[in-house]
């Protein structure tokens, strides 16, 4: 296998009981292949887990004027979202997930 099976591009949210991840569309394939056989071995060792895949998009709003341009467009405190933080809230109206 390419790259040895290794995921990369993928940004990974630990929501506590569940864990989020949002890969490259590019490599969807070689993706979801590699963590489904990864669940099967998680599954023979008697292990209760299991993948949900949805066709939720990423729209990636990046570079320094960015958290300015993204405030324009909601009313929640932008600054207040920590580096490598995560927090839900309405972008436009839309709820949204947004990662830094």
């Amino acid at each position: 296998m390419k790259n040895g099976g290794i995921i990369d591009d993928t940004i990974v949210s630990n929501f506590g009981d569940t864990i989020g991840m949002v890969v490259n569309a590019g490599c969807k394939d070689k993706d979801e292949a590699h963590m489904n056989r990864e669940l099967e071995k998680f599954k023979k060792d008697g292990k209760d887990v299991k993948i949900v895949w949805s066709t939720n998009s990423l729209v990636a709003l990046q570079g320094p004027l960015a958290p300015t341009v993204l405030q324009k467009l909601t009313g929640y405190d932008i600054s207040s979202i920590p580096f490598f933080g995560i927090a839900s809230f309405a972008i436009a109206g839309v709820q949204c997930q947004v990662h830094r």
